[in-house]
């Protein structure tokens, strides 16, 4: 799948009414903002983890294994600010 591909666009349109959905039924049970950003978040790795293993199935354990390695950094220059850029 190519982003000129006509599976993506069906595959974009998927994702984007799954997220509206969910957004719709969120607000109406008053989640926080927070939260529904926080699944959002879920959503859009989910997608993205599809959507390079539909290209090909190997990339998706370098993307795990990227934003592990992403996630991680990022909590460890948020516990100690003062030394963040020696993570970087």
């Amino acid at each position: 799948m190519t982003f000129s591909s006509i599976e993506f666009l069906i595959f974009f349109f998927i994702i984007i009414i799954i997220m509206a959905s969910f957004n719709i039924k969120l607000v109406r049970k008053n989640v926080s903002e927070e939260k529904i950003k926080k699944i959002k978040h879920y959503i859009l790795l989910v997608a993205s983890y599809i959507f390079y293993g539909w290209w090909d199935y190997r990339f998706c354990l370098l993307m795990f294994i990227m934003s592990f390695i992403a996630f991680y950094c990022a909590k460890k220059v948020e516990e100690d600010k003062n030394k963040k850029y020696i993570l970087l």
